[in-house]
């Protein structure tokens, strides 16, 4: 430890890639606190001393977990080293390790010691004109409840937290006093968020400018992230929570927040009674900047509610129909190209748009027992398929050409299947790569496929390696279920011109 300068080491080169440095910090943190409290009396010294003072902050971190541990120094000693290096008693940035540190040395002190310091704490002047009374106030009444846990009868903490209480009337203790509200820390190989669920439902109102502007860098500080996976995981299971969070965004105008993604995220999860369900989607759609911002998350959402719910009425279905068209505007396909087509697809709002509306029309026809395509359903499925370029909802779309065969031959023929014809190899493999996962055989729909069939086996080539494995799998049901000369009508076409050697090793491994 002593052999280098660690302010000019590069944590990251523990790592073949330093981008596996910030995938795996938990476990490096875990690892350096260890390395750290394995070290002699000597080298702890040492490290205290040299970083207490840095402008690092894992490294003045560092210095305040050993100093905790070094058991060669009085408490008072300790917070005499705090005072001379500026570290303030109410320094946010590294409030978790100080709290640690206090709960340690407070019990320890001499009665007047005691005293001097919680004096201090009372007379510590803010940190920054980014607190409010209110808020500093309750950072000084968090630690005085956490010194009482250490301290219980001391009727000095007692006393100073009646006098905060008769300003503040309602501060309630929080069920981790030791974590931030504001300014985040860290704790040692657990980048955790400094509220609970508690915290968040209780004090929405006091925080929710903490939670607007929280940042982290899953290092130091828990990511962003982890905060709105936090609050989809509340609103999910507190709908009072969701529509105070609601009405909150938009009383104060934060239409541009990825709070909303928690909130609409949360909706996956909810059980809500179709009316509820509605008029929560309405207040979401009142922004057009969340649509347009989380239209991905909007169509997800949508999809797995029409996908999991029981029972769909058809004022449901209507709803939904209009949603999607309207997020159909701002749509996109998934940008990663190296992926398939089908994962692709099922990755984009694009994709997810069109399972829906599959669904929805599945739905549809369920609720009225009448087997067909209604028109409002085909002008929108055609608006997809004539889209310039290319487009994830093809591969959904064609993909179910054996459910739009069964409700309606005649335009599955000319918008579907006439598709299976192309020349286009990219329309030909977005084709298949929705058919062999979405499709299925059956007796009217394979007569008018067959030969679609074949063209694809004679061309099989072109596809990647899994798809025609599956092409192949349906190739063998066709020559085992409806073929009456195998041979004649089948065989033929799969040694006809140059095959790969590879595809033929598939051949006869489905077979």
């Amino acid at each position: 430890m002593m052999g280098f300068n660690i302010e000019e080491f590069d944590f990251a080169s523990f790592y073949p890639r330093s981008e596996e440095y910030l995938s795996n910090h938990e476990q490096f943190l875990i690892i350096f606190k260890e390395l750290l409290l394995g070290m002699d009396n000597k080298n702890k010294e040492y490290w205290y001393q040299t970083y207490i003072s840095s402008d690092i902050s894992i490294l003045l971190r560092s210095s305040l977990l050993i100093l905790r541990h070094m058991s060669n120094i009085t408490g008072k000693e300790k917070l005499d080293l705090l005072k001379s290096n500026n570290i303030k008693i109410l320094y946010i940035s590294f409030k978790e390790e100080l709290f640690w540190l206090y709960a340690d040395i407070f019990p320890k002190l001499e009665d007047d010691d005691k005293k001097i310091f919680l004096n201090e704490i009372m007379n510590e002047e803010k940190l920054s004109n980014n607190f409010t009374d209110e808020s500093y106030f309750y950072q000084k009444y968090n630690l005085l409840i956490w010194l009482q846990r250490f301290d219980k009868s001391n009727q000095d903490i007692i006393s100073n937290i009646n006098s905060i209480k008769e300003k503040y009337d309602y501060f309630q203790p929080r069920e981790n006093p030791e974590k931030s509200i504001g300014p985040i820390t860290v704790r040692w190989g657990d980048a955790q968020l400094p509220y609970t669920d508690t915290d968040i439902v209780n004090s929405l109102e006091i925080i929710i400018d903490e939670l607007l502007s929280y940042e982290g860098d899953g290092f130091e500080r828990a990511e962003r992230i982890t905060l709105i996976r936090k609050l989809e995981k509340i609103c999910s299971e507190n709908e009072s929570f969701r529509e105070k969070l609601i009405e909150l965004l938009i009383k104060e105008n934060e239409l541009n927040t990825d709070l909303w993604r928690g909130i609409i995220m949360s909706l996956e999860k909810s059980n809500l009674y179709e009316q509820k369900l509605i008029y929560t989607f309405e207040k979401i759609f009142f922004n057009p900047l969340v649509v347009d911002i989380y239209n991905l998350e909007l169509s997800r959402v949508i999809f797995s509610i029409v996908n999991t719910r029981k029972s769909i009425s058809d004022n449901l279905v209507d709803f939904f129909y209009e949603k999607i068209k309207l997020l159909w505007n701002d749509s996109s396909n998934t940008e990663e190209k190296s992926l398939g087509y089908m994962t692709r697809a099922l990755n984009s709002s694009k994709g997810n748009l069109a399972l829906s509306t599959i669904k929805l029309i599945e739905i549809s026809i369920k609720n009225s027992d009448e087997k067909c395509l209604k028109d409002s359903f085909k002008v929108f499925l055609e608006q997809m398929l004539k889209e310039e370029g290319y487009n994830d909802s093809l591969v959904v779309i064609l993909g179910n050409a054996s459910f739009f065969y069964s409700i309606d031959s005649d335009w599955c023929e000319k918008f579907i299947l006439d598709k299976f014809k192309s020349n286009d190899d990219e329309i030909l493999k977005m084709a298949w790569s929705g058919f062999v996962h979405q499709s299925y055989l059956y007796t009217e729909f394979a007569l008018v496929f067959e030969p679609i069939y074949h063209e694809a086996i004679k061309n099989i080539d072109i596809f990647e390696k899994d798809i025609r494995k599956l092409i192949f799998k349906g190739y063998m049901s066709l020559i085992f279920n409806f073929s009456e000369d195998p041979m004649g009508d089948y065989i033929h076409n799969i040694f006809s011109g140059d095959i790969a050697e590879e595809t033929l090793e598939l051949f006869y491994f489905e077979l």
